[in-house]
């Protein structure tokens, strides 16, 4: 079999001090700036917050290449 190849985030860079501030500050600006109406679908809000937390790791943390044999 062919090897998957997956992109993980690189979570250990968060154990480094600049990395957890900076990416707690983007969460924080992300998730204030969303524009959440009151009465929205549970599905759009959480929808949103997952965008704004996975968007700030992906600018913070990097993703490492795995490769995975099934």
């Amino acid at each position: 079999m062919k090897p998957k190849e997956t992109r993980r985030l690189d979570v250990k860079k968060l154990r480094v001090e600049r990395y957890q501030v900076a990416y707690q500050d983007e969460v924080t600006k992300r998730i204030t700036d969303l524009d959440l109406e009151e009465g929205s679908f549970v599905e759009e809000g959480w929808a949103s917050w997952r965008d704004a937390v996975m968007g700030a790791a992906e600018d913070w943390i990097s993703r490492k290449t795995e490769n995975l044999v099934r």
